[in-house]
């Protein structure tokens, strides 16, 4: 645990956050006093500390900017260090480590959509880590996940594939549910698609198989995985072996199943759709598509979603005089990021 405090020290001053504590609000009296009277925590608090842990996964799913939640989550994540700074009785302390697992992770994931590999790694080794002290194989499996795909993201497929088996037997031993299973092995079918790997289709499968058990358990929240993300996924998979009538299909099927409002998932997948045109030719329908992407990566303020988006745009290369393509090119030239 004392390793864990320091991990954390350093995390957050790496950062630029302070370990002061955040403003509360009078729903938080109690934490407040278990902050300052003196730095121990009630089991009334704690359960409120979990709350808002539970909340910010659903705020970061139904952020449209999800970068808008970045300091917040550091402040959330300051409270957790400033507890796990003085003694606690071990079972608060696993419930600590949990809470700063789950936080370090969902600040992974806007690191990563900023395109800070760097600092996705070292919030999601971090969890890993906190995981670990909080005695939970399923969210150190989920984070391991996490930083796998880093790999996958960073076009180093084979680097993720070991990682996520490791995630995945950490996982199936920690009796995960079918949602945080299939989540991983989704995860690997990507990594073994963009290997162009004849186990693609076997993954995919299983997932499917994985993803349909029925087992309830708090991991649920983790992922955000579901039949709708499990479509986006497959399309994505297909798109790169080379099936894109099969791929476009389930895009299209993924996105009448997202919530109204643009979103960076909505980006992502109107960019696979637009490659997918792009192999057959179809150019004038890939820029439609395409800046349908680039008008939610805007919104979204998603530089990994503009990232997917200005790939598209290589992709057209050989169609560059046309004036679809450079219009797209035009309107890539005028997005900024405030």
């Amino acid at each position: 645990m004392d390793r864990l405090r320091r991990s954390m020290l350093q995390l957050l001053i790496g950062a630029g956050s302070s370990i002061a504590l955040p403003e509360l609000s009078d729903t938080w009296e109690r934490l407040a006093y278990a902050l300052h009277n003196p730095y121990r925590i009630d089991e009334t608090a704690m359960t409120k500390m979990e709350q808002l842990t539970n909340l910010y996964w659903e705020l970061y799913r139904g952020a449209i900017a999800k970068i808008d939640l970045l300091s917040g989550l550091q402040g959330h994540l300051s409270t957790v260090a400033k507890l796990l700074h003085v003694s606690q009785p071990t079972p608060l302390l696993h419930r600590l480590a949990k809470v700063a697992s789950n936080t370090a992770q969902i600040i992974g994931e806007i690191y990563l959509d900023t395109e800070d590999t760097e600092q996705a790694v070292k919030y999601y080794q971090f969890a890993i880590e906190a995981a670990k002290e909080a005695n939970n194989p399923t969210l150190q499996a989920l984070a391991l996940g996490r930083k796998g795909f880093v790999f996958m993201h960073a076009g180093l497929p084979q680097q993720a594939l070991p990682l996520l088996r490791e995630a995945y037997t950490q996982a199936e031993g920690g009796k995960a549910t079918g949602k945080s299973l299939g989540w991983i092995v989704m995860m690997e079918a990507e990594a073994l698609s963009s290997l162009r790997s004849a186990e693609t289709l076997v993954a995919i499968e299983k997932t499917e198989t994985v993803l349909s058990q029925e087992n309830s358990g708090e991991d649920t929240k983790w992922t955000g995985f579901n039949s709708a993300a499990l479509s986006a996924y497959k399309g994505a998979c297909l798109l790169r072996i080379h099936q894109p009538e099969q791929a476009r299909h389930l895009l299209f099927r993924a996105l009448q199943d997202l919530p109204p409002g643009p979103t960076r998932r909505e980006s992502l997948i109107l960019a696979d759709i637009s490659k997918s045109f792009i192999l057959q030719g179809e150019i004038e329908e890939a820029c439609k598509q395409a800046t349908q992407s680039l008008s939610c990566a805007a919104r979204a303020k998603s530089i990994r979603a503009l990232q997917e988006v200005r790939a598209v745009q290589k992709q057209l290369a050989p169609w560059k005089r046309q004036p679809e393509v450079k219009h797209l090119t035009e309107q890539l030239k005028s997005v900024k990021f405030a």
